[in-house]
């Protein structure tokens, strides 16, 4: 055939009627680079649809050597994530461990998150985004799922597959809050729940077709039996006006709270995520448990590192202090520092988390605990393998703590550098915390920035980690009372001799009668 295009629509067509004889013609394909991603994507394809793993590594490599040779490339960095979520699918249960197959999807992760920095094609970075929502809700990390299936819908409204992801995660979240108030009744308002249902039902309807675009026609069925359960409610109005903090914590999604009703942001009372019960050990005494006294503090510091990300972001803070310019558009002063300090303050709400996780776990010298790989994992020298440190680590996994497992998913994607899709707000956390960080407002033009003391980043680009961190600390709370309630069901099923504890709200014991 004389053209490149003439050769992939033959050979596109043949996928469909013979996938293996797709196969061999790409095999015989050259070795430029139109060629190699033509037949890294025939590979991938036909290694799916005839269930041959192996093919669709070997379509994988192709593309991840197509970047070495020819540098980034946000499309084939989608390509590549794509694949290694078949390879994934398709391997699971065959012959990978569950550490295999959680690598290979945090890889996939990390690729889909380089795609979502694409500028010049919206669909490809929405798309992006739904695929990490989707790898992130079978993770059982559904809030961080939400967050990536709104994202997807704002890049491209249009996005039926991402309103469908969400829609489901949704109707799931409903259910706990309606059916097991008394424990999920700070997960978030009701009310507000619906009406997003509802927006996001209305999105698949008037985007149905789309939906065969994105994802293929067989998607459509499990969408419209979406839509078909997602009845119409007559809700009141919500239109209550809103001050500009509030708008920011709500379009930023930052509340401690899933779902918040503009009721719940004009009256400030929209960081409701508390601890409901806990059941200590009689020979605890009536003493607290810390659990509580953690929490609160925990609620606190997030609460004001999200508000210090906002005052530095509007220039809230007066300047009383003069610094030198130092001619390369760089900006200093305390409302600059406020961003980086929130980003920093986000990161250790993390390393508080593990140190409750590692309090309830009964396990040694909790209080040196870091949300990092080595505070759970060690790695063999003889093999190279990372292997669980604590037993009881090791069992909540065996017995199904989604939860713990979630904690420890996210560990990887902050601190495998290589592949973990997070780990760029370590490295923030780590160079503002430790080295100097030079924050830009216009170009970055520098003559040292291979100097290992100061960095350089643009202004955006600290904003948004900031606000990153912001959620991913959000989100790990909620995650924490989940591990907080499967702990609690595994005392009840263990048959352990416990006293459920409640505790009065802080405000109202100290006479604060508008909280």
């Amino acid at each position: 055939m004389s053209s490149i295009q003439e050769r992939e629509q033959y050979l596109h067509e043949l996928l469909s009627s013979d996938p293996l004889a797709a196969l061999q013609e790409a095999r015989s394909l050259g070795a430029s680079s139109d060629e190699i991603e033509l037949k890294s994507g025939i590979f991938i394809d036909a290694g799916l649809v005839l269930q041959k793993p192996a093919v669709i590594r070997a379509g994988v490599l192709f593309l991840k050597k197509l970047c070495e040779r020819y540098g980034p490339d946000t499309h084939r960095y989608y390509s590549i994530a794509n694949g290694l979520s078949a390879y994934s699918e398709l391997y699971d249960g065959v012959h990978q461990s569950a550490e295999t197959k959680a690598a290979l999807d945090r890889e996939a992760r990390a690729y889909y998150g380089k795609a979502l920095l694409c500028q010049d094609d919206v669909q490809l970075r929405s798309q992006a985004a739904t695929n990490i929502a989707n790898h992130l809700s079978k993770r059982g990390r559904y809030v961080e799922a939400i967050d990536y299936y709104q994202k997807a819908n704002r890049l491209l409204p249009q996005n039926a597959v991402a309103a469908c992801g969400e829609l489901s995660l949704l109707k799931q979240c409903g259910f706990l809050i309606h059916h097991e108030a008394e424990w999920y009744r700070f997960y978030g308002d009701f009310e507000a729940l619906l009406r997003r249902c509802m927006k996001l039902r209305t999105i698949l309807e008037e985007n149905f077709g789309y939906i065969a675009v994105l994802a293929g026609s067989e998607h459509q069925i499990y969408a419209a039996r979406l839509i078909e359960d997602t009845p119409h409610f007559d809700l009141p109005l919500d239109n209550f006006q809103l001050e500009p903090y509030e708008m920011w914590v709500r379009e930023n999604r930052l509340a401690l709270s899933l779902f918040c009703s503009n009721e719940e942001y004009h009256n400030k009372r929209y960081d409701l995520l508390s601890v409901p019960s806990f059941s200590g050990d009689f020979e605890d005494g009536p003493e607290v448990p810390d659990v509580f006294r953690m929490m609160n503090i925990i609620k606190s510091d997030y609460v004001l590192a999200r508000r210090l990300a906002f005052e530095g972001l509007n220039e809230g803070f007066d300047e009383t202090a003069n610094y030198a310019d130092t001619l390369d558009y760089a900006t200093y002063g305390i409302n600059i520092t406020a961003i980086a300090s929130a980003q920093k303050m986000s990161m250790d709400i993390l390393d508080k988390i593990s140190v409750v996780v590692a309090t309830l776990l009964d396990l040694p010298s909790p209080e040196f605990f870091k949300f990092k790989k080595v505070a759970f994992w060690r790695k063999q020298k003889s093999t190279a393998e990372w292997h669980f440190i604590h037993e009881e680590v090791k069992y909540q996994i065996e017995q199904g703590n989604v939860y713990m497992s979630a904690f420890l998913d996210m560990v990887s994607d902050l601190y495998d550098r290589d592949e973990g899709y997070l780990s760029h707000l370590t490295s923030l956390r780590n160079f503002s915390t430790h080295r100097f960080l030079s924050v830009h407002d216009m170009g970055l033009v520098t003559s040292d920035q291979e100097k290992r003391y100061v960095g350089h980043m643009q202004h955006d680009e600290v904003v948004e980690g900031a606000i990153k961190s912001l959620r991913l600390a959000r989100s790990c709370l909620f995650y924490l009372l989940d591990f907080i309630k499967s702990l609690e069901t595994q005392k009840i099923s263990d048959g352990d001799l416990t006293a459920p504890l409640t505790v009065p709200d802080h405000h109202w014991i100290r006479g604060d009668n508008e909280l």
